[in-house]
């Protein structure tokens, strides 16, 4: 256990320095976390959020992070953000480590989960306090929970998972759905009363498949969509096809270690209710009302989608190869009873395929060489080949528990994987984490069948020297992983090096680019100097955190901007603008498609008149100006300091 301890704790003092440096060393332009932060001020100011202010995701977050820094006596700022997100990223890496050794018992494989885990969740300090990140970390502690205690404290376990999937589907609505549906699939694949009945295993595999092309309907007709379709049905489809043999799971007594169908559904359906009445009612208590709820997280984001700029995840037509591939093996094995159960089906020839398969997801998710199939799809080669993991060894046969996590855990991360849709970017890499663990799986069951065929075939002296090469390889491909983030780590603390200080409060512990950083200080004091609040197209509430600024609380919007905005809404807002007075401006085209567009922003370009331009973002106001902004005792002060800073 010592040493176990001590190698998790060396990994993770890594984790948290390299990810202190990423998160710390860069400001992106497209400010989602000043979104969510602003909104979590608003929030702890006592606004309303979606009956007073606009968000299209789920009030989990919101509470979580508003309760955190109401009991710490706290308001949030850009600072304090940024190191929950540290948190986020290295404990969901770490969550990770420890579920796939428990999984496979080898803590070589383990540190290479959380090794990886670190390194394929880099697009953490994308976005810091996006809801994306909290939902890895949801995942993570899901898996654990199914991981350390389903065999142990089953009911207590079913609950607490039903929680999870409660407070992930109220902070992201799409994906708690996900969830749902791998849970469902996966309770009656391997419930020992369930899965030997037809029509519920037909029932939840028509369900499973068919969630993308439902999700992907109205753009079947573009070749992504339907390459990514063809994807997530060969997986689904692959793993229906292995999950649906009984043979699988071992009999007799072990099936008492899940409780009965009723029980194990009435705990995880309890765990969803509790938890949605909590966290619904807490924001409902609040002042939102249930209608505003509705509007916001379920009807919007349905309306949004056509004004999204759609950046679909890049697949080549090869994928749909490769899935045809998983579901033509899938059922070939199925059909010759090479699922682990024949006696004729060497140990060799199923240990050797499972370890290349889960190097090769391993791989794909890390973006390492020879298996980037898909560089900006890293998901690509993971989803046809994850459904390997729900087939045990053939050594042992899996309890019940045991196959119930790996049903699980394969449906949760093959589904998890349409998070990237509509829209990729970090969502890529978000939706592929969970991959990394069915890859643990596959190595350390390719290792077991390795043992089992060593030992079938060797003396006593030729199987303990096949063991120490076996955990000398492990070990090795762990060290090469733990190897690579350490070299992510000290590419971060480059960059955090090179750069300089933001002296801004709130934000001081930001260190950026010379001209980035002087071009922000210089808004700033600008802002402070000339305006009583401040509306930013698109969406860069960062801004006001730190000028102090407020803005209208009905124009509190995302990236998108004005366009996610209904044609009323605009109007309403458009009344708003013209009776704020000395009301800026902080408009930007570097982000959001038609963000600049809409009746507000069409108002402010024939109304508010320049104030300056700095960095390829503009400064308007609706008053007229006594003082030349050039001329300005503050403005001049932010720039001599900002260039003392740099020298």
């Amino acid at each position: 256990m010592l040493p176990a301890a001590v190698a998790y704790f060396a990994v993770f003092a890594l984790t948290v320095l390299g990810a202190y440096w990423a998160i710390f060393g860069q400001f992106r332009p497209w400010d989602d976390e000043g979104f969510f932060e602003y909104g979590i001020r608003l929030l702890d100011q006592g606004h309303h959020l979606y009956s007073g202010f606009y968000s299209d995701y789920g009030p989990f977050g919101y509470e979580l992070w508003g309760l955190l820094f109401k009991v710490a006596g706290r308001t949030i700022s850009t600072d304090s953000g940024r190191l929950i997100q540290v948190g986020i990223w290295c404990f969901s890496s770490l969550l990770l480590g420890l579920a796939s050794h428990r999984i496979t018992h080898r803590l070589a494989i383990g540190i290479s989960v959380q090794a990886l885990s670190f390194t394929s969740l880099w697009v953490m300090d994308n976005e810091p306090m996006h809801p994306g990140g909290l939902i890895v970390l949801l995942l993570a502690i899901a898996v654990c929970l199914v991981v350390f205690g389903l065999d142990r404290w089953p009911r207590m376990c079913l609950f607490a998972l039903g929680a999870m999937v409660s407070a992930i589907a109220l902070t992201k609505v799409n994906l708690g759905g996900f969830a749902f549906i791998a849970l469902a699939f996966a309770t009656v694949m391997a419930h020992p009363s369930l899965r030997t009945r037809a029509w519920p295993r037909r029932v939840v595999t028509v369900v499973f498949v068919g969630v993308a092309p439902v999700l992907m309907y109205s753009n079947l007709g573009q070749d992504w969509d339907q390459r990514y379709a063809a994807l997530v049905v060969g997986g689904t489809l692959a793993l229906s096809i292995v999950a649906g043999v009984p043979e699988l799971t071992a009999g007799g007594s072990s099936a008492l270690l899940l409780p009965s169908v009723r029980s194990f559904i009435g705990w995880l359906i309890g765990g969803m209710v509790v938890v949605a009445v909590v966290i619904v009612g807490a924001v409902l208590v609040l002042g939102t009302t249930l209608n505003g709820l509705i509007l916001d997280i379920l009807i919007r984001p349905l309306n949004t989608g056509s004004v999204l700029q759609v950046e679909p995840a890049q697949l080549g037509s090869n994928v749909i190869i490769w899935a045809l591939f998983a579901v033509g093996v899938a059922w070939g094995l199925r059909r010759s009873g090479a699922l682990g159960l024949s006696d004729h089906f060497s140990g060799l020839a199923s240990g050797l395929p499972r370890i290349l398969v889960g190097l090769a997801i391993w791989l794909s998710v890390a973006s390492m060489a020879p298996f980037s199939v898909a560089p900006d799809a890293v998901f690509a080669l993971a989803m046809p080949l994850a459904w390997v993991a729900a087939v045990p060894t053939r050594a042992q046969l899996a309890t019940p528990p045991n196959y119930f996590m790996r049903v699980f855990i394969t449906a949760l991360a093959l589904l998890e994987g349409l998070t990237a849709y509509p829209v990729a970017g970090s969502q890529v890499w978000f939706g592929s984490a969970l991959f990394l663990v069915c890859g643990a799986i596959c190595v350390a069951d390719g290792l077991a069948d390795l043992g089992a065929w060593q030992r079938e075939r060797g003396s006593a002296g030729d199987r303990l020297d096949a063991r120490q090469l076996l955990n000398a390889c492990a070990i090795a491909v762990a060290l090469v992983f733990v190897y690579n983030a350490e070299q992510d780590a000290a590419s971060y603390r480059s960059i955090y090096a090179s750069n300089v200080p933001l002296s801004i409060k709130g934000a001081s512990r930001l260190r950026l680019g010379i001209q980035q950083a002087s071009a922000i200080e210089q808004v700033v004091a600008l802002l402070k100097d000339h305006c009583q609040s401040l509306l930013s197209i698109p969406g860069r509430s960062s801004f006001n955190e730190w000028t102090g600024l407020p803005t209208p609380v009905d124009l509190v919007i995302e990236e998108n901007g004005p366009l996610a905005m209904s044609t009323e809404d605009q109007r309403r807002a458009l009344d708003t603008v013209r009776a704020m007075p000395r009301l800026c401006v902080l408009m930007t085209t570097e982000t959001g498609a038609g963000a600049t567009t809409g009746l507000v922003v069409q108002y402010i370009a024939d109304h508010d008149r320049p104030i300056a331009t700095i960095a390829g973002t503009s400064i308007s106001g609706n008053y007229s100006y006594t003082v030349e902004v050039r001329k300005s005792k503050k403005y001049r002060r932010a720039a001599l300091s900002s260039a003392r800073h740099r020298r």
